[in-house]
């Protein structure tokens, strides 16, 4: 249903890998807004051929599994990850992309159990892909995608609402007393 792949860091003390680069490279920031357009920061292509990132296609689900585990996001343009993921390429016709995400959001404390690791927690590539997900055929996989994508729009809505709605009672403060 999908292959998972790593992913992986160019040297840093190389500037010839970072220096200019053009190739997308996720970390744990870029995944915040769940769809990932860009990324902070980007590689060559002599650090993607130098290092064991990959590039990822479009519509690869992005999955945080070290330190940080479970911010989930969706690549949205080709891009490589560092190691702190493990990355989900989707066969279409089985798996749709945003139905997994979102179920590994949902399930995201179960899965956090099968991290291991002494110093900081990290979720293996084997440990991961024993996980079971329900796989419903591929129209009921959109519809209940569509459904948790629209819920997700409407936090997104009301977030800003709120942003707004304290930026307004900040300067109406300010401006009573001001007088």
């Amino acid at each position: 249903m999908s292959q998972i792949e790593s992913g992986g860091t160019p040297s840093t003390s190389n500037s010839e890998y970072w220096e200019n680069g053009t190739i997308n490279w996720a970390t744990i920031v870029d995944v915040k807004d769940f769809d990932v357009f860009t990324t902070e920061r980007k590689i060559t292509e002599k650090g993607l051929k130098n290092s064991s990132a990959k590039e990822l296609p479009i519509d690869t689900v992005l999955f945080s599994s070290r330190a940080t585990i479970g911010e989930v996001g969706i690549a949205r343009v080709a891009l490589a990850t560092n190691q702190g993921f493990k990355n989900f390429i989707c066969d279409k016709s089985k798996l749709v992309p945003e139905y997994l995400a979102y179920f590994l959001m949902v399930f995201k404390k179960d899965i956090e159990k099968l991290a291991s690791g002494a110093t900081y927690k990290e979720i293996s590539k084997s440990n991961i892909s024993k996980y079971k997900i329900p796989l419903p055929d591929v129209e009921e996989q959109k519809e209940i995608a569509n459904f948790f994508d629209d819920k997700r729009k409407l936090i997104i809505a009301l977030n800003k609402n709120i942003v707004e709605t304290e930026k307004m009672i900040k300067r109406t403060i300010s401006t009573l007393f001001e007088k």
